[in-house]
């Protein structure tokens, strides 16, 4: 992206590998470098932002107001990757998409209100722009959200509770598939 300054394209001979994958990672590190030449280290850098961003959005959507318990809980989530043999130095978008993933899970448990919908839908867009089965990952996470919708208050109706719980996975469910459907129409037009 950085060399054309534009997403695939029909005449690049990569296209026909990487077409299918969607475009979030890139775009991110690109527009990341954009500024600058293009470097290793810079591509390096905007990974590792991307990833720790994620990760303080999981762990900041369980902590009502910066702490210490917060500062301490983010340091020690930073080992999380490599639990799952994962580590900072590599531009996969494996662990990536995971961090996103528990980001998402995260703001949809913890979601309230439109602010809180509206978060979660722009972090299953993100999903589903990270691989192809963040479309899956973005299932799971408005199940969760639902779930979490109507669990969140006794006081309401159960038909209320349910009623409010569709409207909260709404905007979710819409970005899912526009996001979707929008990524399968330019890889088709290529």
């Amino acid at each position: 992206i950085h060399a054309t300054h534009s997403l695939y394209l029909k005449d690049s001979p990569i296209v026909d590998i990487f077409k299918a994958y969607p475009p979030a990672q890139q775009l991110f590190q690109y527009y990341f470098l954009f500024s600058g030449p293009w470097s290793e280290s810079g591509l390096l850098s905007a990974q590792i932002i991307f990833m720790l961003a994620a990760l303080a959005c999981a762990i900041g959507a369980f902590h009502a107001r910066a702490s210490v318990l917060e500062v301490l809980t983010f340091f020690s989530a930073c080992a999380i990757p490599y639990f799952f043999g994962f580590d900072y130095k590599h531009i996969f978008v494996d662990p990536l998409l995971a961090l996103v993933f528990a980001a998402s899970v995260a703001l949809a448990a913890t979601a309230k209100g439109r602010r809180g919908s509206l978060l979660v839908a722009v972090s299953l867009a993100v999903l589903v722009l990270m691989k192809q089965i963040g479309l899956i990952l973005a299932m799971l996470v408005i199940a969760i959200h639902f779930c979490s919708s109507v669990l969140q208050t006794a006081e309401i109706s159960v038909a209320a509770r349910f009623k409010r719980a569709i409207a909260q996975v709404i905007p979710g469910c819409l970005a899912t598939l526009l996001t979707f459907a929008s990524w399968q129409w330019y890889s088709k037009s290529i």
